[in-house]
């Protein structure tokens, strides 16, 4: 195991930040992930007379260790984007803090928008009855002044504590350096429908650094990609054709607090109540042990 940071990769060799070169693989399998990226927004947070917002990723854990105290005494929260995590972090506030004022501010006129239609109204009158709750949907943001969140619509909204959950952003620079050609204007990998990147028969991308048009989910990987691939690198060692992947509509469970959550797909609600809160945290408690 060789624990450093990957600088450059292409199908022939890895180069890692102290220049170190990796050139005898057979195949390389490229699953970086992607994180929120604060790259899209205008930050500034050094304005005189005004206290900073302390701003939390969403999918960053350090973050929320550091703003424990920031969090305890915040009169105001502010999540942005209405996807997955923002609104399993919203749940979280509303049910923790019912007396903190809670803001969401979506770019989207939908929650969840990838979930199928009848998903956004089950979340959205769900999260209509919170009185300490705010919706400002189809609005996106494009400044952090402060404590001061602007968006593309004129609105100011004031906030303690903004967590960021929107703007997925690949980890792929090593790829843009080592194969530029095979990354695209997003800066996802290109794969084919075997999941092999670019012209690459033996290099192997997985999960959310890649260009496939599915939910960023870590079950992608585990029940679709990972058993294609080690499929496929049977068949390929037999010398027989390779295991196509093909995108499938998977159940998505969002908790909104511990004890409501709403199961859904691309197409239909399957299931919504106090059960699928409990059943979301029976799941995190087993992937947690």
């Amino acid at each position: 195991m060789i624990k450093s940071k990957v600088i450059s990769a292409n199908g022939q060799k890895v180069i890692l930040e102290d220049n170190t070169e990796i050139t005898d693989f057979d195949y390389l399998f490229l699953c970086t992930g992607s994180r929120y990226d604060l790259d899209s927004l205008t930050i500034n947070q050094s304005q005189s007379g005004e206290k900073a917002a302390k701003i939390i990723r969403g999918n960053e854990g350090a973050d929320y260790i550091h703003a424990v105290n920031d969090i305890a005494k915040a009169k105001r929260f502010a999540v942005i984007g209405s996807g997955p995590v923002g609104i399993e972090i919203l749940g979280e506030l509303l049910e923790k803090y019912p007396k903190t004022e809670t803001v969401l501010i979506s770019a989207d006129s939908t929650i969840m928008k990838r979930a199928s239609p009848n998903s956004h109204e089950a979340f959205y009158k769900y999260l209509s009855k919170k009185k300490n709750l705010k919706m400002i949907l189809g609005q996106r943001v494009t400044e952090i002044q402060g404590n001061k969140i602007k968006t593309d619509k004129g609105a100011t909204i004031d906030a303690d504590v903004i967590f960021v959950c929107t703007g997925f952003k690949p980890n792929t620079e090593y790829a843009v350096k080592g194969m530029p050609q095979f990354v695209d204007s997003k800066g996802y990998l290109k794969v084919n429908e075997y999941l092999q990147v670019g012209d690459y028969k033996t290099v192997f991308g997985l999960g959310d650094c890649i260009d496939a048009d599915t939910e960023k989910l870590g079950q992608n990987i585990l029940f679709s990609h990972v058993p294609k691939i080690i499929k496929t690198l049977q068949n390929i060692e037999m010398g027989e054709k390779p295991v196509a992947h093909k995108p499938e509509t998977r159940q998505v469970l969002v908790s909104i607090g511990p004890k409501y959550g709403i199961m859904v797909t691309d197409k239909k609600v399957i299931a919504k109540g106090w059960l699928m809160g409990m059943l979301k945290k029976l799941l995190y408690i087993m992937d947690h042990v």
